[in-house]
């Protein structure tokens, strides 16, 4: 169990809030059965809106400058 909080705590960290959320509303969405196809357009959907906030600009900014990123969840 320690174990598993570590990486939990480490994806929290390391992930932006939008993009948690995003995912999880595609894996709910595909445990409730809906088709490949329309779980493929929900993750593109969801790669566009992530890509066009001010969080995956910080993101990008980080990696450069070799930093943890400073999450706004904008």
């Amino acid at each position: 169990m320690p174990a598993a909080l570590a990486i939990a705590d480490g994806i929290v960290r390391k992930a932006s809030p939008l993009g948690l959320r995003l995912t999880k509303q595609v894996l709910n969405e595909t445990v409730n059965g809906i088709s490949l196809q329309a779980a493929l357009k929900l993750e593109n959907r969801n790669q566009i809106l992530a890509s066009q906030t001010q969080d995956a600009r910080e993101a990008r900014q980080a990696w450069f400058e070799m930093r943890d990123p400073a999450w706004r969840d904008a």
